[in-house]
């Protein structure tokens, strides 16, 4: 992870502690792999889209018009947005695991965003977590970025 996403990051994790949610819903940022455990995948809730709440509604619709108005400062408005959702959203806990897969790809891609060398790279990890966002999780009135 690049040191421009660390400071959010932190600081959302700390808002989150404080914030009054329940600790079975704080976020848990660490490196899965550093473990030796394969990444998860996304998938439906039994068939079903999984459940969104307002502010996690808010950020991706935001992430959405950013990447379709070719936003000069995509980056910034990703590591904004992934800050707020990670401060704000209170998805329970089977959706909030699904969603910090989208999460990993929105900050994987707003990462390699800021060189010019891997911008097309990071605006397609973008466009494509938005494009998981819309297939894996309720929103109504979403349309594909």
């Amino acid at each position: 992870m690049s040191a421009l996403f660390r400071p959010f990051l932190a600081a959302a994790l700390v808002c989150t502690a404080f914030s009054g949610i329940p600790a079975a819903l704080a976020h848990d940022h660490h490196d899965h792999a550093a473990h030796g455990e394969e990444r998860a995948q996304l998938k439906l809730d039994q068939g079903r889209k999984w459940p969104t709440d307002e502010v996690v509604r808010q950020g991706m619709s935001t992430l959405r018009s950013a990447l379709k108005s070719g936003d000069a400062k995509l980056a910034e408005t990703v590591t904004a947005q992934v800050s707020f959702m990670t401060a704000n959203c209170r998805l329970d806990k089977q959706a909030d695991a699904m969603f910090h897969l989208v999460l990993a790809d929105l900050i994987a891609g707003g990462e390699a965003l800021q060189s010019q060398d891997t911008r097309p790279q990071g605006l397609e990890k973008v466009k494509h977590a938005l494009e998981n966002y819309g297939k894996y999780f309720s929103h109504p009135g979403w349309d594909k970025p």
